[in-house]
């Protein structure tokens, strides 16, 4: 029998688990506190596919260095780039079974973190749609170092 939950974490993680409380717990302990990620939804087309670029980065200035290089783009203020930012302090979250951000009603880290895990549960239960099993999710690609990225 296969575990219901698995660790949001992957590729670098390949933990499962039995019931919601033991994979919450996982997640919270392993790879809590959750930084803050700078997001590149940007589409791509190289003329043979269209796909979203989804690159994330820990360093706000590696991010619009990335923006530059990689879309042409250029952010001109803090503003800006909080527009691209990922985690508690900007209220949302990255679904991998969704592939898209996800925004948060919640006020603090602790309430982010439940609704968070919430959404992600009605995925694997399947409550609103197919059950979803952790080969659906679809990671952020994180530009950065293993160090950086637990």
């Amino acid at each position: 029998m296969h575990s219901l939950y698995n660790c949001t974490y992957a590729p670098k993680c390949f933990n499962s688990y039995d019931t919601y409380d033991e994979w919450i717990a996982h997640e919270e302990t392993a790879h809590a506190p959750h930084p803050e990620i700078y997001f590149c939804g940007e589409i791509v087309d190289d003329g043979y596919r269209v796909e979203q670029c989804n690159a994330g980065f820990r360093d706000q200035y590696d991010f619009a260095e990335h923006l530059q290089e990689n879309h042409d783009m250029h952010l001109s203020s803090a503003f800006e780039l909080d527009s691209h930012a990922v985690g508690p302090r900007t209220q949302n979250f990255w679904c991998g079974f969704c592939k898209s951000v996800v925004d948060v009603a919640s006020g603090d880290q602790e309430a982010w973190a439940m609704e968070r895990f919430a959404h992600i549960e009605e995925h694997f239960l399947g409550r609103d749609g197919p059950r979803m099993a952790i080969a659906n999710w679809v990671p952020i690609f994180m530009v950065a170092t293993e160090e950086e990225f637990r």
